[in-house]
């Protein structure tokens, strides 16, 4: 799977938020994470539990 789109926003995101999250997830990286996934829409197949456009998934 490329990563090129999320690392250049997490890139972006440095420059404005420490670790360039705004959540506790900013300890991912200790743990060997690298950027967080960023997707434009995601959806669970058959369930119709939920539906996400515009998100940061990590």
């Amino acid at each position: 799977m490329q990563r090129t789109n999320s690392e250049r926003l997490h890139s972006e995101a440095l420059e404005h938020i420490v670790g360039g999250v705004n959540s506790p997830s900013r300890s991912y990286k200790a743990v060997g994470g690298g950027a967080p996934i960023v997707m434009e829409r995601a959806r669970v197949p058959t369930s119709g539990m939920w539906t996400a456009i515009n998100i940061l998934i990590i």
